[in-house]
């Protein structure tokens, strides 16, 4: 059995040498083994019998899946039907509600973002994420350094990936996330086809969510100036500088809001937002509502957001 286990993990590029395989891990690994499909392809999907309780979590102790011997405190799975689904270690229950809710709005925003939902598994809440790559792909690191966004702008050039960075700056300051690692600019690459940009991943930080003060600021952080000024007034003010910054602004402006993205959750996943969480969502928005428009009203434009 474990031999079998081992054999799958190869096929899946999920199997580390030097660690041993936890048979125990595995969920009920007899229908694993008489239903498993390979998938090579990065359009992976949950299964369509999966199940969810009242609180539209899924219930991972009941579809049939192998672990990975790879990784700490994420852990990679490969279910029956050949999806890798990544596992991310136990966080608040808020941050999970947090993930979600700003996957569907960054969706409404028209910007590529992991898939996440909620999970169960013995009797423990987990984040769960279906892979984006193919089998042959792997992440890179696009920078070294962090640099400034003119410098991350030109960078992405390359591979046509600006408008993405920029859009996730944006993003960033609109819900304060001032922990955007830079290889959440990474690409996808293989050795076959031109590269591709990453989508954006693991956007709630414990602790580092819904923070604006300047004090927070750290080095992960991109810069505007030499002054290392990375107050949000004027990063957005700057942003909005980039033609295709405001353009995009404008047109998802008039779609996308904190309420729908909510709303989406709950429709089409039955994951609902208790009020605490979506208060502190929604005191932020609102604050970042009147920063964005601010700045809007100072380049003269007419149109203004409503995030809330």
């Amino acid at each position: 059995m474990e031999d079998k286990i081992i054999e799958i993990l190869k096929q899946n590029k999920l199997y580390e040498n030097t660690s041993s395989i936890d048979v125990k891990a595995c969920c009920l690994l007899h229908e694993f083994f008489n239903t498993y499909t390979f998938n090579s392809t990065n359009h992976q999907k949950l299964p369509s019998n999966i199940t969810r309780d009242d609180k539209g979590r899924i219930i991972l102790d009941k579809i049939p899946f192998i672990t990975s011997n790879k990784g700490h405190n994420n852990k990679w799975i490969i279910l029956n039907n050949g999806t890798k689904l990544l596992i991310k270690g136990q966080r608040k229950k808020e941050y999970n509600l947090i993930e979600l809710t700003l996957m569907y709005f960054f969706k409404q925003m028209n910007v590529n973002t992991a898939n996440y939902d909620i999970a169960m598994l013995n009797g423990q809440e987990f984040l769960i994420s279906i892979s984006f790559l193919r089998n042959n792909e792997r992440i890179t690191n696009n920078y070294l350094s962090v640099p400034k966004i003119s410098y991350i702008y030109e960078k992405e050039k390359e591979y046509k990936g600006q408008i993405h960075a920029l859009k996730t700056i944006f993003l960033d300051r609109i819900y304060g996330n001032i922990n955007r690692f830079t290889n959440n600019y990474g690409l996808i690459i293989n050795d076959d086809k031109t590269p591709r940009i990453c989508p954006l991943h693991s956007n709630a930080k414990e602790a580092m969510t819904f923070i604006r003060d300047d004090i927070h600021q750290n080095n992960l952080f991109p810069y505007i100036d030499k002054e290392n000024d990375s107050s949000c007034n004027k990063v957005i003010n700057y942003l909005l500088g980039y033609e295709e910054i405001m353009h995009w602004v404008n047109q998802v402006s008039k779609k996308a809001s904190l309420p729908n993205a909510a709303e989406r959750l709950y429709k089409e996943k039955n994951v609902y937002v208790d009020k605490e969480t979506y208060r502190k969502m929604e005191n932020f928005f609102s604050d970042s509502e009147k920063i964005v428009n601010s700045e809007l009203v100072s380049k003269g434009k007419s149109f203004k957001i409503k995030l809330v």
